[in-house]
């Protein structure tokens, strides 16, 4: 045991100061802070120009129009314009894009843009997002209901409960609290895959360099393979968790502290779908499966006789986990 001490802490310290994983981590800290802070750092390259101008031509005779309010990326303009005079303004550059309220023959809200260019993805999805919400506020009008009938039908969910009849047989989940799982489980594959990308190679590089050094006389006559093999994959396994702590552990200092407590408000609102089963399910699952790819890239790296090759060695595995992450994405 004391041997395998001795070489544990040799492996994990000596990768620990490395100047390659502070770099690597330090990197992967600063993604992780601009992912945060991405709202702010978008802003800084956002130019200081007005919002987007779009004249709103009513022809319901309904005051659809009215329904359409004004932010600071948009903002509408009622016009008695005609249509044809409208578009000679977007061409001349006067007037951004176009609205053009009409009702179909049912009496249904119809809406039709119009735009010199294609609009860019987020100005279009802001629109199509003001139109679905003028439309409910139209439909509600037509049906005459008061305001406070309005409101409670726009405020109106209800969350469908599952109840399994089988006996000995837990209750079905809710949809959030699916979803959430499944975006956890996926969380946790992608993880997975990044450890097998970073740290596959490190310990098969590890063991396959140790084969040419004279070094590994002097080791393997003093302790056994097994003690040797096993201390290099649990310092290479302590060393991936160590990243993976400080790197969560950022990650939740700056989802607390950015963004007025937004992002952490979203990562309690996520964990409180889950069961504790499943958290501790899922721990234990990426622990086992990070220590499965930890001994299998350790086998690959004493069958190979040359560093080169352990490229070679690693990438049915690569491409085998590649292959479950794509089908799992695929269901």
């Amino acid at each position: 045991m004391n041997k395998f001490i001795l070489l544990f802490s040799q492996s994990y310290t000596n990768k620990l100061k490395a100047k390659s994983f502070l770099i690597t981590t330090l990197i992967m800290l600063a993604g992780i802070a601009c992912f945060f802070m991405w709202p702010t750092i978008s802003s800084w390259f956002s130019s200081d120009d007005k919002p987007m101008t779009v004249a709103v031509s009513d022809q319901t005779n309904a005051q659809a129009a009215t329904y359409f309010h004004s932010s600071k990326q948009i903002k509408f303009t009622p016009t008695t314009r005609s249509v044809h005079q409208e578009e000679q303004r977007i061409v001349k550059g006067k007037t951004d894009a176009l609205l053009v309220l009409s009702l179909d023959q049912k009496g249904a809200l119809q809406a039709e843009l119009k735009t010199k260019n294609p609009l860019q993805l987020t100005d279009q999805q802001m629109l199509e997002e003001q139109t679905r919400a003028a439309n409910q506020l139209f439909t509600i009008q037509q049906l005459n209901l008061s305001a406070e009938q309005a409101q409670k039908i726009m405020n109106q969910k209800i969350e469908l409960h599952q109840k399994v009849l089988t006996k000995h047989a837990e209750n079905g989940k809710t949809s959030g609290q699916k979803s959430t799982a499944t975006l956890v489980s996926y969380a946790v594959a992608f993880i997975i895959y990044l450890f097998v990308l970073s740290y596959l190679s490190i310990i098969s590089s590890e063991i396959a360099a140790e084969k040419d050094s004279r070094i590994m006389e002097i080791i393997i006559s003093s302790t056994s393979p097994v003690t040797h093999l096993l201390s290099r994959v649990f310092g290479t396994l302590a060393l991936a968790m160590t990243q993976f702590i400080v790197l969560i552990g950022g990650a939740l200092l700056m989802a607390r502290a950015f963004q007025d407590g937004k992002y952490w408000d979203m990562v309690s609102n996520l964990l409180s779908e889950l069961t504790l089963g499943y958290i501790v399910f899922a721990i234990l699952f990426f622990f086992l499966a990070c220590l499965l790819y930890t001994l299998v890239g350790a086998v690959l790296g004493s069958l190979v006789n040359k560093v080169q090759d352990v490229g070679q060695a690693v990438m049915p595995v690569t491409m085998l986990l590649m292959v479950g992450f794509l089908s799992q994405s695929a269901e």
